[in-house]
């Protein structure tokens, strides 16, 4: 049965990593938040409906607790990257280009450290970068639910797919 649940798929990780941050320099601790444009007819976790014609768009959002990346400290910070494609991300890297935003409350030191560790590690999502903008953004999470507000570009009020009511393999 063909139900629609969801508008946005999303997706949200933590990215955690054992050990202490003063002996593994360049780790960081935190949650990625994915959400993309397309509507999900089946478990938000293994199937989008319009994979050729839909899907073009996506927030990424890495919202870092804690970490150093090159000697410089991310603790607090967030970075927003907006990627859009001609066709579904899924199969199209060529054509993707993001906009970069980066937390207004980070030094200049920061700003670069950031800039570096997500294209360094994360390149192939975003494809071109097109601009790379500083502005005030605020991330809020509050059980399953997630707010973003990137200055007054974007807002984003999304809760998580819970994992354990997935039906399908893994």
């Amino acid at each position: 049965m063909k139900t629609k649940i969801l508008t946005l798929m999303v997706v949200a990780l933590s990215l955690t990593v054992a050990g202490t941050f003063a002996t593994q320099p360049g780790t960081v601790q935190g949650e990625y938040l994915e959400a993309r444009s397309v509507s999900v007819y089946v478990g938000a976790c293994h199937y989008g409906a319009e994979y050729v014609e839909g899907g073009r768009e996506a927030t990424l959002v890495w919202n870092i607790h804690q970490g150093i990346w090159k000697g410089v400290s991310l603790d607090g910070l967030t970075v927003v990257a907006v990627v859009t494609a001609k066709n579904n991300l899924a199969i199209d890297t060529d054509s993707r280009r993001s906009v970069l935003y980066l937390d207004k409350k980070a030094t200049s030191e920061q700003r670069t450290a950031l800039t570096d560790l997500i294209t360094t590690k994360r390149s192939e999502l975003l494809g071109e970068i097109v601009s790379t903008e500083n502005t005030p953004i605020t991330f809020a999470k509050e059980g399953v639910k997630y707010d973003l507000r990137v200055g007054e570009v974007l807002t984003l009020s999304v809760s998580r797919y819970p994992c354990q009511n997935c039906t399908q393999p893994h």
